[in-house]
């Protein structure tokens, strides 16, 4: 009797488990207020899924760092789609009413964009002793570099948010926003990371901008006398390609296995030839 009786409570407390947990997905998944919280929190179940596999990957070693940097950057792209999705349909639609407010953004943005250029422009120029346009690629690297270096605050300010809006919604019934809140701070937490690590330092900025221009804006293949180590490439200076500077072979000072960044050694001064 005693055995039946707990196999009946036992059923109960399954029955219990699984009409909470069906009523937590609908709440999340089932039955949004909107097709837009629908899109995001399927979004935020991805982030977390890949979230999730990256940790497990990198624990255990099962794939080069590389791979798992792509899934990292994934994290980034979605989380600032959802930034961006939240920004048009819950902020965006009480400013673009206004004209003035329209102009203010645009404003903003162009500002931004020239402030960013003008410091690109002066880090390629403290690099390579040359006018920034001189190495295009390097050039939109650094402004893009620099951009992301005006963003570091505000993405502190998004992940404080997301977090403590996240735990509020926890404890409210129907909390749909909940996951997007928390998805969307993990991702910035990312975003946030890869900008203290590897755009704010000075050093480590002009080093990844550096083997950005040797990459693409120097040349492997040329026809300059004096250049012994086949190993140099050389940037054309001048419109009729009659004179280069030599880049030497990169010099590693620190890699760290757990990532594919490299700090490599920026010559302190680029010796210029005479091209055929």
């Amino acid at each position: 009797m005693d055995s039946l009786l707990n196999r009946q409570k036992l059923a109960l407390v399954i029955r219990a488990l699984q009409r909470n947990g069906a009523r937590t997905i609908v709440n999340y998944f089932g039955m949004p207020n909107t097709k837009f919280i629908l899109v995001l929190n399927y979004a935020s179940l991805l982030s977390l899924a890949l979230m999730l596999l990256a940790m497990g990957l990198d624990t255990f070693n099962l794939v080069p760092v590389s791979h798992i940097l792509i899934i990292m950057f994934t994290l980034m792209i979605i989380g600032l789609y959802m930034f961006v999705s939240i920004l048009e349909h819950v902020v965006a639609k009480y400013f673009l009413e206004f004209k003035t407010s329209q102009l203010f953004w645009v404003a903003l943005i162009a500002a931004a964009t020239y402030v960013a250029k003008g410091y690109a422009a002066e880090e390629i120029n403290a690099i390579f002793g040359r006018a920034a346009v001189t190495f295009p690629f390097a050039y939109t690297a650094a402004a893009a570099m620099e951009i992301l270096a005006l963003m570091r605050w505000p993405a502190v300010l998004i992940i404080v948010a997301s977090f403590l809006y996240g735990v509020i919604r926890l404890y409210r019934p129907r909390s749909s926003e909940a996951l997007i809140a928390l998805a969307m701070g993990f991702n910035f937490f990312s975003f946030g990371l890869f900008i203290e690590r590897q755009i704010t330092p000075d050093e480590q900025r002009k080093s990844n901008i550096y083997q950005i221009a040797v990459a693409m804006d120097f040349n492997g293949r040329f026809t300059c006398p004096g250049i012994e180590d086949k190993l140099n490439r050389v940037a054309f200076v001048d419109s009729d390609q009659t004179r280069g500077m030599v880049a030497p072979p990169l010099r590693v000072k620190s890699y760290n296995k757990r990532s594919t960044f490299k700090l490599v050694e920026v010559p302190p001064v680029f010796r210029t030839v005479t091209c055929l």
